[in-house]
């Protein structure tokens, strides 16, 4: 009997070595965890991840020759609101990859980190849920507007401004990425943080941190203007025919506009460019709800279309212009372009004529030039071709000390100055 049990405990003994073996080798042969393909590990197969493996990953990173990251999507659900992470295994994140994110649907906000240094050409194109995307100023500059493009739904862009080594290119390329609706608005916001100046024509532009946001042209009204005004560049399509800018607008770009024929500018506006389409056919009225004085005195205009008319507080700019008392000079560009004035006269006091404030009025006949005038800038009254008097009111030595710029009455015709001192 006794025999007989020693026999059955060593036969359990056996049975139970043998089982803890199997589990442990039934153990072993478990699938690993997903790891990311790009640093190393080797993901599992499809029917694998469909039984129970591990999700896939957000992000992919992949090692570059300066022996950082760059990072784009994985396989796995990306959030709503996206940040990017800063680094990767504790090495730094610094690119965004090309097409990354390209596509997406989810993603409704981006936030780039400072660790970034270069977004890559369509890394978040068609991501039509997209409307918010932060950028911090670092990035490289000169990452394209096609990094956003096909985002339809963008309405807020925040970061240094994208093209700021160049003249001309200001936010530009984001405007013309984005003309799915008759009209974009961009506000840019300047912080306390400065960058490169350039100039775009004779208005000069500081590239700062901005804000930009784009509106549907039928939310227009809606626009809050920033505490301090803020400058705003008008995309047109062929849609548009009228528009009003909103008060608080300081600087304004306008491009496009083939079949706009009516602009109204607030009291707040002091500069104005104009990339207009130059197959534009047709008037265009603009339409100033401030005063002569302020006007000739404080705005810069660039690019007035042919065919352009000036009405300002209501009364069109016409025949005689009388520059009124108050002024002291006549601000680069501010009729260029007005076919409409016939004669000018510029009050004692006025002491600079600006570049291109006279260009191109072929109605202009005869200017009148006061003795306290000392500058009259380059391009100023080039193009006046119907110009035959200058009534200045000092001597012609007086005359000859007055600085000229270049081409000042290049294709003014033969006018004759004649000399008027006043007592």
């Amino acid at each position: 009997m006794k025999k007989a049990i020693v026999v059955l405990t060593i036969c359990l003994l056996f049975v139970g070595a043998f089982l803890l073996v199997g589990c442990q080798k039934k153990e072993s042969i478990q699938p690993e965890p997903v790891n990311n393909p790009a640093v190393g590990g080797e993901s599992t197969s499809g029917e694998e991840s469909a039984g129970g493996g591990e999700p896939e990953e957000v992000f992919v990173f992949e090692l570059m020759q300066d022996g950082t990251y760059q990072v784009s999507a994985g396989g796995g659900e990306l959030p709503k609101k996206l940040e990017i992470p800063t680094e990767h295994e504790g090495v730094a994140v610094t690119q965004i990859k090309a097409e990354g994110f390209k596509g997406n649907t989810t993603i409704e906000e981006v936030v780039v980190p400072e660790s970034i240094t270069r977004i890559g050409d369509k890394a978040f194109a068609d991501c039509t849920s997209l409307t918010t995307f932060k950028v911090p100023y670092n990035v490289n500059s000169k990452f394209s507007g096609d990094v956003l493009d096909g985002c339809t739904a963008l309405r807020l862009f925040e970061g240094w401004n994208p093209s700021d080594n160049s003249s001309g290119s200001i936010t530009w390329s984001l405007v013309y990425s984005y003309t799915a609706k008759p009209i974009r608005v961009v506000t840019r916001v300047a912080t306390t943080m400065p960058g490169p100046s350039h100039y775009v024509a004779n208005v000069l532009v500081n590239s700062v941190r901005c804000q930009v946001e784009f509106f549907d042209y039928s939310e227009l009204s809606s626009i809050q203007m920033p505490t301090g005004g803020a400058d705003v560049w008008v995309h047109f399509t062929d849609e548009i025919t009228s528009f009003t800018v909103p008060d608080g607008v300081f600087g304004l770009g306008v491009i496009g506009g083939s079949n706009l024929t009516t602009l109204v500018l607030p009291e707040s506006v002091n500069a104005c460019v104009f990339s207009l389409n130059t197959t534009r056919e047709g008037p265009l009225s603009v339409c100033y709800q401030g005063t002569l004085a302020k006007w000739v005195g404080e705005m810069t205009v660039d690019g007035f279309p042919q065919g352009t008319s000036l009405y300002i507080g209501g009364n069109k700019v016409e025949g005689e212009l009388v520059i009124p008392a108050s002024v002291t000079a006549i601000k680069p560009s501010c009729f260029s372009g007005l076919a409409d004035i016939t004669s000018v006269v510029l009050p004692e006091g006025v002491t600079e004529v600006g570049s291109f404030a006279f260009f191109a009025c072929t109605g202009i006949t005869s200017v009148t030039i006061p003795h306290s005038v000392t500058e009259i800038d380059f391009c100023a009254f080039m193009g006046c071709s119907n110009l035959t008097s200058i009534i200045y009111q000092g001597t012609e030595e007086e005359w000859r000390n007055v600085k000229k710029g270049s081409v000042w009455d290049e294709n003014t015709g033969n006018y004759t100055v004649i000399y008027q001192p006043q007592a």
